[in-house]
């Protein structure tokens, strides 16, 4: 699957991602898929933590272009 699929498969199924992205591997509930105004796909996202750490000082809103997306992978933990 690519990453907007695997972003649709995890709203669907309300299932968090663990995305990779500028060098950082965190947890992610994605809550909108569409495209920014320069026309790149993205994604909207709470970000949940860092897994390596599990610390929520990362945590907060962010705004995924699919072009900085490293790598992507569903995970069997539930999004809010």
């Amino acid at each position: 699957m690519n990453i907007e699929q695997l972003a649709r498969e995890a709203l669907a199924r309300s299932l968090c991602l663990r995305v990779q992205f500028e060098g950082m591997l965190c947890t992610v509930e994605v809550h909108a898929l569409g495209t920014t105004e320069s026309g790149e796909m993205a994604m909207r996202v709470w970000q949940t933590s860092q897994p390596d750490t599990f610390d929520v000082i990362g945590s907060g809103w962010k705004l995924l272009s699919f072009s900085q997306i490293e790598s992507c992978e569903l995970i069997n933990k539930r999004s809010l």
